[in-house]
């Protein structure tokens, strides 16, 4: 019988600014929780992209995402996109 794949939708890596001590936000917590819940892959976002440029956050995202096999990068957008180009 094959195994049901699951995939989390939603993470986030990197360091942010309100850091919270019991969600840690590096890869190897990311790939902790992935193994306890039995996760194959997450879709994610760099913190940095949300909280500080959303340029330099997602080309983070892009440069893990490549080191990363089961990771897949989400690109961030701000609402202000216009004025960081």
């Amino acid at each position: 019988m094959k195994q049901r794949k699951y995939f989390d939708c939603y993470a986030a890596v990197g360091s942010c600014s309100a850091p919270e001590k019991e969600f840690p936000h590096d890869i190897d917590s990311l790939y902790g929780d992935m193994a306890y819940a039995r996760i194959h892959g997450a879709a994610f976002i760099h913190n940095a992209a949300r909280d500080v440029s959303f340029s330099l956050g997602n080309e983070e995202a892009i440069r893990l995402e490549k080191e990363n096999s089961r990771l897949f990068s989400l690109a961030v957008v701000a609402s202000s996109a216009d004025y960081e180009t």
